[in-house]
């Protein structure tokens, strides 16, 4: 794995350097970028609104990493140094099967007082070809499978961490969503005694504000960005090479400006959004992001501490 970080690296620095390399114009029309016009703010007043009511009357961060392959493992024990420099908190959501992969090294962290939540057990990728390619998908599964790969996973953060989870994550946001599904999801949530989930879309956060009960435990939903409010702000969407892994500078643009409109208008919530690890280490636009939000002094949230939020109405 050493060589293979090493290897990861150098590619990353080559492409860095090239800036033809670095704009993939296929992938820039798919998603949303900083050239956009900005919309309307009436749906983020009506969200601070919201987020007012449950008793939320500043802005936040809850920043949480899925670490879904091996380039996960080194790539967070560097991350954790470069947030903590910042005074920057992590949430980690580790599958059980990439836990046992990396037990010495998330041990660690989790000794230094990152949180850990139940991100199920199997693998959530696969490598094929020159590449990973997403595995284990929940609405695929029979529910009773599903259930098994929730209780495995639990265990698996309980038994390699050293202390049982207080939230769990579905695998590939977007992928369980139906009411139904959720209904699983929280059922199970509940009786492993957890206190939330992170698990919806940013859509939930407009319907129901950025912290809400689904009885007995909340759910944190993602969040988007100003120009694409629906759309999460996640390392995959802005990645401009899936396979070498390479971070658009408008990952940067529209984090930073989200955070800039929003404190200029007083909106109050949680901006809760998500990278893989080995997707955003050393890449100069999360890096650029990360410093904007410390400057701007933004308190930062473990998951833990967010759902205590909407406890303390």
């Amino acid at each position: 794995m050493v060589a293979a970080e090493v290897g990861l690296k150098a590619r990353l620095k080559r492409l860095l350097d090239d800036p033809v390399s670095t704009i993939s114009r296929r992938m820039r029309a798919q998603r949303p970028d900083a050239t956009q016009p900005a919309p309307a703010l009436d749906l983020f007043h009506a969200y601070g609104g919201k987020s007012r009511a449950a008793g939320i009357d500043r802005l936040h961060l809850f920043l949480s990493f899925d670490c879904d392959t091996d380039l996960d493992i080194a790539a967070s024990t560097e991350l954790h140094r470069f947030l903590a420099s910042l005074g920057i908190k992590m949430t980690m959501a580790v599958p059980g099967t990439q836990l046992g992969n990396g037990a010495v090294a998330y041990g660690r962290l989790a000794a230094a007082g990152v949180e850990f939540i139940n991100h199920g057990f199997l693998p959530h990728a696969a490598w094929e070809h020159d590449r990973y390619v997403s595995a284990t998908f929940y609405h695929d599964m029979p529910q009773e499978a599903v259930r098994e790969d929730i209780r495995r996973g639990h265990h698996a953060v309980r038994d390699i961490i050293g202390s049982a989870p207080l939230g769990f994550r579905a695998p590939h946001f977007g992928h369980f969503q139906q009411p139904e599904q959720l209904d699983l999801v929280y059922g199970m949530a509940r009786e492993l005694g957890y206190r939330y989930c992170s698990t919806t879309s940013p859509t939930a956060a407009y319907d129901r504000g950025p912290i809400y009960d689904v009885g007995g435990l909340v759910e944190l939903p993602t969040s988007g960005s100003v120009r694409a409010p629906t759309t999460i702000l996640d390392s995959w969407t802005y990645l401009t090479d899936r396979r070498d892994y390479v971070l658009a500078n408008d990952y940067a643009e529209l984090m930073m400006e989200t955070v800039d409109v929003l404190l200029a208008n007083n909106i109050a919530g949680i901006m809760s959004w998500y990278a893989d690890p080995a997707h955003v280490i050393g890449q100069a636009p999360f890096e650029r992001a990360m410093r904007h939000i410390a400057e701007c002094k933004i308190g930062s949230l473990m998951g833990r501490e967010a759902a205590a939020l909407g406890r303390r109405r």
